[in-house]
């Protein structure tokens, strides 16, 4: 549903992989835009300005809603059920 396989990672872009962030269409397949939040994102995560990164996110959604390209109907699940799988791999 996110066009693809995709590496697991959060809502901060951090991966499993320590120090590693991911953006754009390696997280799905999305516009230029969100993938350019998506790298903002990252930036300020590994800056430690978590403002920043609270800012962007809300950017990101808003440019998720506005974007004039059609998305996979089911990319919001795909999006979750990546979501889900990090949260239940740092409860492990």
């Amino acid at each position: 549903s996110l066009g693809g396989f995709i590496p697991l990672h959060n809502d901060v872009m951090e991966t499993e992989i320590k120090n590693l962030y991911i953006a754009g269409n390696i997280t799905g397949i999305e516009g230029a835009m969100v993938a350019m939040k998506q790298g903002e994102i990252a930036a300020y995560k590994i800056l430690g300005l978590a403002e920043k990164v609270k800012s962007v996110q809300n950017e990101l959604l808003q440019e998720r809603r506005e974007a004039t390209i059609e998305f996979h109907e089911c990319i919001e699940e795909g999006r979750d059920y990546v979501n889900n799988l990090w949260k239940s791999s740092r409860t492990n």
